[in-house]
């Protein structure tokens, strides 16, 4: 079927990316309803762009503080 390798903490991942992302929870309100504290939920489910630290960043007064990051 050609589907990636994949373990029940992945879906976790991702469940809790939609419950803040999507819904609006904070990280304390997701981690709850997985079964998390809330400082564990913020540091291990939470997504990291890039791209997007990069953005903010460089917006600090109009200038380039670090090149644009792409993966």
């Amino acid at each position: 079927a050609e589907v990636p390798p994949m373990q029940l903490k992945d879906l976790r991942t991702f469940f809790n990316w939609v419950l803040i992302s999507n819904y609006g929870l904070s990280h304390k309100e997701a981690g709850s309803y997985l079964g998390n504290s809330e400082q564990i939920n913020y540091d291990h489910y939470s997504p990291v762009s890039l791209s997007a630290i990069s953005s903010k960043l460089n917006a600090h007064q109009g200038r380039k503080f670090i090149p644009e990051i792409l993966v």
